[in-house]
């Protein structure tokens, strides 16, 4: 296949979605190319995202270890991307339970944590018996459409103390019960997509699992307890802001 250095490279249009390198013209081939020399340089997504199929399959059928250590890389440098960052995610997270990496899990959430949950969070949580801490449940806020989340991006430090003391309160400890409040074989399976390579099998890229985000009482007990930490933000907001008036000059 010819491979040409582009006279201009900001004239050699992006790759098409869900790109393939047969599918690349002679430029974009070069630049591809060019990029994997070091792949920490700035690049279209499009060309991120070749490289990434190729990882994947290694994940479950190759280098492992060396894969998971180069996705990471690619979570780093291609951090804009919410679709790369959502794929690449449920990839490592699917792949180290796959191979029982359970160390790799742990030092995915350390060095990547995700600014929301998906699903495969908590289906994961629940199958290793852990329950939601107030940095969870602000995740689970993100992920969940009528929650207001207002303090979370405005306030986000008073939001946690406040979330921290009601979960206290109602639990005896700063933990929304998960693994022991919900039996997994109550909550509905959807299938979702586990990998973004598309030349996977239909079983291994696609799985039914249990939908958490869509458990009417799962979605019923955080949205409660996500609104009291909404309320009780406000009204500490509010005393501050009067104490703060009625000082004297």
């Amino acid at each position: 296949m010819p491979v040409r250095r582009p006279v201009d490279r900001g004239l050699v249009p992006r790759p098409d979605y869900y790109p393939s390198y047969a599918a690349l013209s002679p430029e974009q081939k070069w630049i591809y190319l060019n990029w994997l020399t070091d792949v920490t340089q700035p690049v279209d997504v499009g060309y991120a995202f070749l490289y990434y199929y190729g990882l994947e399959r290694h994940l479950l059928l190759g280098h492992f270890e060396s894969a998971f250590d180069e996705i990471l890389v690619l979570q780093q440098r291609q951090g804009a991307n919410a679709s790369l960052q959502s794929y690449s995610h449920s990839a490592l997270l699917s792949s180290a339970l796959f191979r029982g990496r359970p160390e790799r899990l742990k030092q995915l959430y350390e060095l990547h944590p995700p600014e929301r949950f998906q699903n495969m969070d908590l289906v994961l949580a629940h199958q290793l018996g852990y329950d939601l801490g107030p940095e969870g449940l602000i995740r689970v806020a993100r992920s969940l459409p009528g929650v207001n989340k207002r303090y979370v991006r405005k306030n986000p430090e008073e939001y946690e103390r406040a979330l921290t003391d009601i979960l206290s309160r109602e639990f005896g400890h700063p933990f929304l019960p998960l693994a022991s409040a919900y039996s997994i074989s109550e909550v509905a399976r959807e299938p979702q997509i586990l990998f973004a390579n598309i030349s996977f099998p239909s079983e291994i890229r696609c799985r039914a699992l249990p939908s958490f985000l869509r458990h009417e009482p799962f979605i019923r007990d955080a949205t409660r307890i996500l609104g009291l930490a909404h309320e009780e933000t406000k009204c500490t907001l509010a005393a501050a802001r009067k104490r703060s008036r009625s000082r004297p000059v």
